[in-house]
């Protein structure tokens, strides 16, 4: 690791600015393994992680780098792999980059405009492939993100019919655009078909199985199956690119305006507590819970860690929440619901009062 992180990040936009290329960490340049100390434990890899992350926020246009961490013979190497960027030239404090053969420089002014006329010329090319990869991950983030949601939902929950229903129809769906995201170009060049024809399989499981009673548990086995396969996807395609500033700010905007939402539906629901506003709420808090849920799943630069679980957890209740029955009880089950909804709108406002 350099002594310097700017250092680090001149090479990142030299790579971008210039061609493919992997930067290791933890690899002398006689190619001797050195590792990197103190990385041992996967907690201590996140951090490091974030680290690299917020350091390519450092160059503009952004950067996102592919981050893969190895151990060989006892040592922690990461590396670094940089796609040629849609724009002219990469920037770091200002000045572009480019890399010769192994030197990473700074660009001549003539450079600068070679680059600039070539982009020019044959810009609208490279700016339609990376729209395609663009909206390619989004897809698949898309979809993994419902799965998994589907997978950390409880499992009482799970197995009501309604629920079930949805399931079916979500894996069907999904199913359908994970084999047309397998026969595009970017999973091609990217060496996913197979893992999304996997996916996309054990989906169709899903569908075809028949629900009868006493069968939960198979129910069960084959939708772990295919969120098993998601998660797997997630975990090494999706998660290690970071997502866009753009794209964090949409997503921080859209969490914000759920919790303002939520309080201000609960708000009226307390103001009537024996009215129809009650159950109302509860079914759309049930759906913002489950918006909630996929959205903790990206790694998002304004929450820890910590956070994202917090995040996910609210999510969780708010589901919970959208299922609780309400009976002729004396409006004791309307107080319960409305004492867990005030608990989850307190609780969100928690996750988000540091953003």
């Amino acid at each position: 690791m350099p002594s310097q992180a700017r250092d680090l990040a001149k090479e990142i936009a030299a790579f971008a600015s210039s061609n493919d290329g992997i930067v290791l960490i933890g690899v002398a340049d006689d190619g001797s393994l050195v590792g990197i100390d103190g990385l041992g434990e996967p907690a201590a890899r996140d951090q490091f992680t974030q680290r690299i992350v917020g350091l390519c926020k450092d160059i503009k246009p952004p950067v996102r780098p592919k981050l893969l961490w190895a151990v060989e013979d006892g040592q922690v190497v990461l590396g670094i792999r940089i796609s040629k960027g849609a724009d002219p030239l990469y920037y770091v404090a200002h000045r572009p980059y480019l890399r010769h053969a192994s030197i990473s420089r700074p660009a001549e002014p003539g450079e600068v405009i070679d680059a600039i006329r070539a982009f020019i010329l044959g810009g609208s090319q490279v700016d339609s492939h990376a729209a395609d990869e663009s909206a390619f991950f989004s897809k698949l983030a898309s979809v993994l993100v419902g799965i998994l949601s589907w997978r950390d939902t409880d499992r009482e929950i799970r197995s009501l019919k309604p629920w079930v229903e949805h399931w079916m129809s979500y894996a069907a769906q999904s199913s359908a655009i994970l084999r047309d995201l397998a026969a595009d170009n970017v999973a091609i060049e990217k060496g996913l078909v197979d893992q999304l024809k996997e996916l996309s399989a054990h989906l169709d499981k899903v569908v075809g199985f028949i629900y009868t009673l006493g069968g939960g548990n198979d129910f069960d086995e084959v939708s772990s199956c295919a969120s098993d396969a998601a998660a797997r996807l997630m975990k090494s395609v999706v998660e290690p690119i970071p997502l866009g500033e753009s794209t964090q700010q949409n997503i921080k905007h859209a969490i914000n305006k759920i919790a303002r939402k939520l309080s201000d539906l609960w708000s009226r629901a307390a103001a009537d507590p024996f009215s129809s506003l009650v159950e109302d709420s509860q079914r759309e808090s049930g759906e913002m819970g489950r918006q909630l849920m996929e959205l903790s799943y990206y790694r998002l630069g304004f929450l820890s860690e910590e956070g994202l679980n917090r995040l996910r957890d609210v999510g969780h209740q708010l589901v919970q929440l959208g299922a609780e029955r309400i009976y002729l009880d004396g409006g004791d089950s309307q107080r319960r619901v409305l004492e867990k909804a005030q608990t989850c709108v307190n609780a969100l406002s928690e996750v988000l009062s540091p953003v």
